[in-house]
């Protein structure tokens, strides 16, 4: 879980079940985790999104290592996409992302894009 949404520290606080313990990796920037972080299916990466005018910055960290493996950006001309938080689901076995953008907006409809990452 990132730190706090509302005074974002660029960090996320991390429980290892099997063995108790806390981590607090860090992101590439501070700016990372503010628009919403998320957990693949089986806990092997967390994405963190950055939202601007007309596009989402995706970062793909791997939670062994802390290490950022792969950075997306998804645009589109259609602005409303951006103005809500997106909906990320990263599925470990596959490499691959999906991002759901607009849902919930009635004027947008609902964006969905994907791409794949290297595991």
């Amino acid at each position: 879980m990132p730190q706090s949404f509302d005074k974002n520290n660029g960090t996320l606080l991390m429980l290892d079940t099997a063995s108790n313990t806390e981590k607090t990796p860090s992101f590439a920037s501070r700016s990372e985790g503010k628009d919403g972080v998320f957990c693949s299916d089986h806990g092997k990466y967390v994405a963190t999104a950055v939202l601007k005018k007309s596009s989402v910055k995706i970062s793909i960290y791997d939670t062994a290592s802390g290490k950022k493996i792969h950075t997306e950006t998804v645009k589109n001309s259609n602005s409303t996409y951006f103005q809500r938080i997106p909906q990320i689901l990263i599925l470990d076995k596959s490499g691959r992302c999906v991002v759901v953008l607009g849902r919930g907006i009635d004027k947008a409809g609902t964006l969905i894009k994907t791409f794949d990452f290297k595991r």
